[in-house]
Formats: structure tokens, sequence, C-alpha cells
């Protein structure tokens, strides 16, 4: 038995190796469906098929439904819970840490934010967990609907090498989530496990049926949007954050259903500059699938606010856009799910996906 490319094959020596391929599931037949010319099965060999089998089975069941068994769109802080989910790729954080890039073709629930917009200037919303964001090359092999959950694991364990480099199915066993920064975060226990699972596995086949049914039915495909705002492209085909980021070309257009989470400036006084009176906004959005950042600069500003209305209608505006409430006692912010255009744009030719942005455009606030 020998690992190549994080893959576990059996070796197969023409000189003296003998094989014999036999059925997984419970039967009493220990004929083989295929076998080499040298193969002499004995009564230990039927042994050890019985138990394979068994464990088989016995893998099949635990691998199941548990009364701690949830989805993405069910986690919850607090407490442990298993998860069986797709690894889609893993990497090493500083340390001894890992991350595992995992899915389940559904959506992570959205978080109530408790941010100080204040300190947006100085210390922005975090876009994602990793240290750095991923190669885009990565990013075009994630699914474009349903959340990338990123799950901790404070140190090395063996299965790691079975993740690198190929998609596979896992059990999580006694994890539990976070938040931070308004970010989901999966952490890995000590007493955690992670289980591979075979393809064949019952979870998993209903798992790729339901998402399967997602997409072609198009029913819960996207957040449902609040009236807040109108774009001027209403038949325009929606697309998620991660669908733009993976979009083959660097300069595009989309229309996405997304949060508001943070605003740089956001008070409705400082949006537009002291020199000029144009609006200059940087905003935090996010998805089921990723976040970004997008700008709003100039005249698309205008068509947004509606002109250049006084400070205090815009703040009631960008109040409403990042969930702030009027009831004073309340930290959490809730922002609704909206409409948006967005295009994209790169500042260096030399470096297209490096300095690549996005503005909003053709979208307007309804008062």
């Amino acid at each position: 038995m020998q690992i190549y490319n994080g893959e576990v094959y059996c070796v197969f020596k023409k000189q003296y190796s003998s094989f014999a391929l036999f059925e997984g599931k419970n039967s009493d037949s220990f004929i083989p469906y295929q076998f080499s010319a040298k193969i002499y099965v004995d009564h230990h060999d039927k042994e050890h098929v019985g138990r394979l089998r068994t464990w088989f089975l016995k893998e099949q069941a635990d691998a199941g439904v548990s009364n701690y068994s949830v989805q993405l769109k069910e986690i919850k802080t607090g407490g442990v819970f298993d998860l069986v989910c797709k690894v889609l790729y893993t990497c090493q954080a500083p340390g001894d840490e890992w991350i595992l890039f995992v899915w389940d073709g559904t959506d992570t629930p959205p978080v109530r934010l408790q941010t100080d917009l204040d300190l947006e200037g100085k210390k922005p919303a975090p876009l994602h967990m990793e240290p750095s964001p991923l190669p885009v090359h990565v990013f075009r092999t994630f699914p474009h609907v349903g959340s990338i959950l990123r799950i901790s694991s404070g140190k090395y364990f063996e299965e790691i090498q079975l993740l690198q480099g190929v998609a596979r199915w896992v059990k999580v066993r006694n994890m539990k989530c976070e938040i931070h920064s308004g970010l989901w975060k999966g952490v890995l226990e000590p007493v955690s496990k992670v289980r591979l699972l075979s393809d064949e596995n019952d979870m998993i086949l209903l798992r790729e049926r339901n998402f399967n049914e997602r997409i072609s039915s198009g029913v819960h495909r996207w957040p449902s949007p609040s009236s807040l705002t109108e774009t001027d492209y209403e038949h325009a085909a929606y697309a998620t954050l991660m669908e733009s980021l993976t979009h083959p070309v660097v300069t595009h257009k989309c229309k996405s259903i997304v949060r508001v989470i943070a605003a740089y400036p956001w008070r409705g006084e400082d949006l537009r500059s002291p020199v000029g009176g144009h609006y200059r906004i940087r905003l935090t959005l996010e998805d089921p699938t990723a976040r970004i950042h997008a700008y709003i600069y100039g005249e698309d500003g205008v068509d947004i606010f509606g002109g250049r209305p006084a400070s205090d209608v815009l703040s009631n505006k960008m109040n409403k856009l990042l969930g702030i409430t009027k009831d004073k006692c309340s930290t959490f912010r809730d922002p609704p799910w909206v409409w948006c255009c967005l295009k994209s744009y790169y500042l260096d030719k030399n470096d297209v996906w490096g300095s690549r942005r996005y503005r909003v455009f053709a979208t307007r606030l309804i008062s």
C-alpha cells in the first residue's frame, strides 16, 4: 500500500503479487469477481473479507444521522456537533494550524453583527478567515452556490495528507463553531475526529441530490431580498459573489443579492468629499458564498442616494442599509438582503487579478 499525491494505491508487482476483488456489500459469497492468475483464496482470506464487510456496514451506520449531526444551514455557537461535508481544500496557517475549507451545498445562517463601524477605517472587517486570500485558480475549483466554512485545526492530524489535492467527503465528529468579525469559523477540539467517507454513503448521496435539486429548481438558490433597493437591470441573471470572483474575465458586470455589513465612511455627513462634494465610500458586501469590498464613487453615488440630499437623509439611508435600528440599547445589527449591480475593474494592467476592484452601479435606494 502506497500514498501518491494524497491518494492511497495498491501496488501490484507482476513477479510475485496476486489479487482478488470481492463485492463490498453484505454477502455470503466469497467468489471474487476479478482476480489474477496466481490467486488462491483460503479460509483466512474469507475471514478478512467477512470482517471488512461487517466494518463497512458499521461505517455506513456511524456516518448516518445522529442527535448531534447538522448541516451548514443549521450550525450555531455553543456545544459540539457532527458535520458531514466535502473538504474542498486544505492549507497550512502560521504555526501548526491547518485550515479545512468545507461545503455541503447549504448556506450558513447570516450572522447578527456587533462591530464598531467607527473603527472600519483603521481595522476593516476581514473578507476571509485565512491569513491571505486564496489564489484565483483555487477559488475556481469551489462551487458557486453554498457556503464554504473554514474549519481550524490547531495541530496536524493523519487524515490531512489524504485530503490534500483532492476533494473528499468526510464526517467531522465533535466539532464546534465560533463567530469572528461576523464570519463563521469551525474549530476542531482535542476530542474531534475526521473520518473519510465513501462516495456511496447514503448521507452523501442525499446531500448531493438536495444540492442538484436546489440548482435545477432555483428554489432557495439565493436569499430573499428586501425592497430597499432597485436596479436598472431587473431582468439580468442573478450571480453569487463566488461566481463573480471566479469569472473567467477580470472585467465584467453582474447582479447579486448581498448584505452591506460595513461601510467607510458610514455617517451621512462624511459620505461626500469636502473637496468637490463627490461620493467616495467603501462598502463591505457579503452573500452566503463570499465577502468583497465594493466602492461607490462619483455619479454612481448620485444614482444610489437620489442626488445629494442633506446629511440626515443620507444617514437614514445608510442606517437602513447597515441594519442600524433606532433602538439605542441594541448593539447588534442585522443588515437586510438587497439587490445591487456590480462591475469589476483593475488598477494595474500588469497584475489584473491582483489589482481587481468592484464598484456599485445602476442601483438605487428606495425611500
